[in-house]
C-alpha cells in the first residue's frame, strides 16, 4: 500500500494497493492471467467510522486490470488524481467527487499528457496550476518537474519546465 490521501473531512483514505486483492489477480506484461505474474496497481478505500478505519476495498468504479495509481487529490477534495499506465509509459487522469462519490477517471484535458510517462501531480490551492513530472523531451534530466496553468476552456497549458533550480541531470519525482 502506497501514495495515500485523506479526503478534507478526514472520512476516507484512498491510496494504491498492489497484492492478492488486484483485480485480475496475477498477470503478464500483456494484463494477462500469469501464476509467475506481477500485481497490477488499483485504487482501494478505506472509511473512517466511529474514530476507526474500516477494512478497504477496491474502488472498481477508478481501477482496471491494468495499473490505476492514486496521485493526488485537490486541496476541496473535489478531484483524485490517478496515473494509468499505458505500455511502458502512463498518462494522468481525474475523477471528479459528486454526491459523495468519484466517478469514472478521464484524462487530463490539454498539454499534459504526451507520448512520454507523466506521473506525480499536485494542483494549487486556487486551482490554477497542476505541477506534475515527466520524462519528456527536452527536459534537464530522465524526469523533470513542470508547471501547467489552467486555460479559459478549463484544460491545462502553456506547460514551462521549472528549470534547472529545481531540475537537474536526475530524476525529479513526486
Amino acid at each position: 500500500e502506497y501514495s495515500p490521501v485523506i479526503t478534507p473531512e478526514e472520512e476516507s483514505m484512498i491510496f494504491t494497493y498492489r497484492g492478492k486483492e488486484s483485480m485480475g489477480g496475477l498477470v503478464n506484461g500483456f494484463d494477462k492471467p500469469d501464476p509467475n505474474g506481477d500485481y497490477n496497481e488499483d485504487i482501494f478505500i478505506s472509511k473512517k467510522m466511529n474514530g476507526t478505519w474500516q477494512k478497504p476495498t477496491c474502488m472498481t468504479e477508478l481501477s482496471t486490470i491494468g495499473n490505476d495509481a492514486v496521485i493526488a487529490l485537490s486541496p476541496d477534495g473535489g478531484q483524485l488524481f490517478v496515473f494509468k499506465a499505458e505500455g511502458d509509459n502512463g498518462d494522468i487522469y481525474v475523477s471528479k467527487r459528486e454526491n459523495g462519490k468519484y466517478g469514472t477517471p478521464v484524462k487530463l484535458a490539454g498539454e499534459v499528457n504526451s507520448k512520454s510517462w507523466e506521473g506525480s501531480v499536485s494542483l494549487s490551492t486556487d486551482h490554477k496550476n497542476l505541477f506534475f513530472a515527466s520524462n519528456r523531451p527536452g527536459g534537464l534530466g530522465g524526469k523533470d518537474l513542470y508547471v501547467a496553468t489552467q486555460t479559459a476552456d478549463g484544460s491545462w497549458g502553456n506547460i514551462k519546465n521549472l528549470g534547472d533550480k529545481i531540475n537537474t541531470k536526475y530524476d525529479e519525482d513526486a
